[in-house]
């Protein structure tokens, strides 16, 4: 029988050979578990390429997609949202359907982004623009030391 590492374990055995630290970073495996929601109503004129800012997030916090979601109150249009930072624009997701009213997972399979400053986080519109004054929620959970 095969033992196998995660990622996280084999970073905490690496680090335990150093000072008696058992973990590389502790924002990946520990923290509070914070939530940000972010409410846009869609102004006018939304067309491909266009930059929704949505929300600051502080220094130090890990957002967790899998805990994440976007629930679009009323029907956005045909346009689907990559959602990240100006350095990594689908960073939390890429090509989110909006196009239908209802919750939006954010993605299971999407690791943990680690912000290291202030960041605002953004959405980029692909496809067609949204529907003026649909109301879409943007729910993050994220993760933030002690």
């Amino acid at each position: 029988m095969a033992t196998f590492k995660s990622t996280t374990k084999t970073a905490q055995d690496a680090a335990a050979a150093k000072a008696g630290s058992y973990i590389s970073d502790a924002r990946h495996i520990s923290g509070r578990l914070r939530f940000a929601q972010a409410v846009l109503t869609v102004p006018a004129g939304t067309a491909a390429a266009d930059i929704l800012k949505l929300i600051d997030l502080p220094a130090g916090a890990s957002i967790i997609p899998a805990l994440s979601c976007v629930v679009v109150a009323n029907a956005a249009g045909a346009g689907t949202l990559s959602i990240g930072t100006a350095a990594d624009t689908d960073a939390i997701c890429a090509g989110l359907d909006v196009s239908t009213t209802g919750k939006k997972e954010l993605g299971s399979l999407v690791p943990s982004v680690l912000l290291t400053e202030r960041t605002t986080i953004q959405a980029v519109l692909a496809g067609a623009g949204l529907t003026e004054d649909a109301v879409v929620y943007f729910n993050f959970a994220y993760a933030i030391g002690e």
